[in-house]
């Protein structure tokens, strides 16, 4: 469900609305080549950066609806929150608003984990999210697991257990 208008002629575009997504089923199953980012110091000889030559300038706020899921790479979750992107000829896109990881698992290294807390926070790159999220399993009578913080590029991670163990008792 859209509410997207485009305005455009010769010198310029603008995209600005609301993009509504009720039902999504997004399966990842590797990271595509180009997923790393190169490194902000890498520097190509007889390189410039392009100068647009047809600006757009977007405002699109998108609504994550009740059925927009997301599997892959051990991950198996539901999505809801919304998500601002703007941008312009000035600079690359930005997105603003919080991402809600709910009903969600995680598998790895022969575990599987609950995600128990899990919001994507975006305030700025697009590709740079905060991250909060708590995935836990129990074993016995321990509920243990990590907690993920920091953002996507620079995530801090700390393992837990309830009640206390020491961590590689935990791990």
């Amino acid at each position: 469900s859209t509410e997207l208008a485009i305005n455009a002629d010769q010198s310029a575009a603008e995209i600005y609305g609301r993009l509504l997504l009720p039902r999504v089923e997004a399966r990842v199953h590797s990271l595509p080549e180009g997923a790393v980012k190169e490194s902000p110091d890498l520097i190509l000889a007889g390189h410039e950066d392009p100068v647009p030559d047809y600006p757009v300038r977007t405002d699109i706020e998108i609504v994550l609806g009740e059925k927009v899921t997301l599997e892959g790479m051990g991950l198996s979750a539901g999505l809801a929150g919304q998500i601002r992107l703007r941008g312009d000829e000035t600079a690359p896109i930005s997105a603003f608003g919080e991402v809600d990881i709910m009903d969600g698992r995680y598998a790895a290294y022969g575990q599987n984990l609950q995600i128990t807390r899990g919001r994507l926070s975006f305030n700025g790159p697009l590709d740079d999210p905060g991250l909060n999220v708590r995935a836990s399993r129990t074993v016995d009578q321990f509920q243990v697991g990590l907690e993920i913080t920091g953002t996507l590029s620079d995530p801090r991670s700390q393992v837990f257990s309830v009640p206390a163990l020491a961590e590689s008792d935990a791990l």
